[in-house]
């Protein structure tokens, strides 16, 4: 019988391989449909991670249909409700909205969580529990306007002769670090060194913006790039910048 350890290493093999099948088939494709996918699922995909790897985790996923309810206006909101979700591997969730609880319940297998959230400015946080204990939390939080970038990788090291890709996530933040999914700002990518972008996407379905180029409007927030090394080694920057935000800059490294 293998133990939990054993368990965890083995998920996490699973998991390290579904990525490198991935990488190949949207390097195979040349373009960034596939991977677009994860953008719009990411609640999704954060939920089926934590339950790959055997670790408590909970995802604040907003309402069943548009918008985060914290990313909503401050105005013109008050007295509405929203089909707000969580998703989660704990036994029980509890969801509160500015500190007030909205109350716990058992979570489903392979399911989801819903509550009827009345609109207020603030934050909603999600918390699992398993044997009565808090052991895991997520948030959202009502954000302002837009004010700078975010870029990660979802790794900086990779072989220089094209066979590697790297996934990079765009996130449009606040002043003070929150989200901002509503923001659908311009943006514009730049590469210097041994790299190249071959696919820009942002997850929304119905945009007729190509996707290949260096520029890109944002979708709920996010935007996504993939690079690929041009078949030197060494050390490239990916820069992405915007009209009124702080741009954001990643290195890669090749080898």
């Amino acid at each position: 019988m293998v133990d939990d350890r054993g368990e965890r290493a083995l998920h996490r093999r699973r998991l390290h391989l579904d990525r490198v099948r991935l990488s190949r088939r949207a390097h195979a494709l040349s373009g960034v449909s596939q991977r677009c996918q994860l953008l719009r699922r990411d609640g999704q995909l954060r939920f089926r991670q934590g339950q790959l790897l055997l670790l408590p985790r909970v995802v604040a996923a907003g309402p069943a249909a548009g918008p985060s309810p914290t990313a909503l206006e401050l105005g013109g909101r008050e007295g509405s409700r929203s089909r707000c979700r969580a998703h989660g591997n704990c036994a029980e969730i509890e969801l509160l909205l500015n500190g007030k609880s909205l109350g716990r319940k058992p979570m489903p297998r392979n399911g989801h969580l819903e509550w009827q959230v009345p609109y207020a400015p603030g934050k909603l946080e999600a918390r699992g529990y398993n044997g009565g204990k808090v052991v895991a939390r997520d948030q959202r939080v009502t954000a302002s306007a837009p004010a700078k970038l975010k870029l990660t990788a979802e790794r900086v090291r990779l072989a220089a002769g094209g066979a590697d890709l790297s996934v990079l996530r765009v996130e449009v933040l606040d002043k003070a670090g929150n989200p901002v999914p509503t923001a659908d700002n311009a943006l514009r990518f730049s590469v210097s060194g041994p790299a190249r972008i071959i696919g820009l996407g942002n997850g929304n379905p119905t945009s007729l913006e190509a996707d290949k180029g260096d520029s890109r409007k944002a979708f709920n927030g996010l935007a996504q790039a993939i690079v690929q090394g041009s078949g030197s080694s060494g050390s490239a920057r990916v820069t992405v910048s915007g009209e009124g935000l702080s741009p954001a800059a990643i290195d890669l490294f090749f080898h």
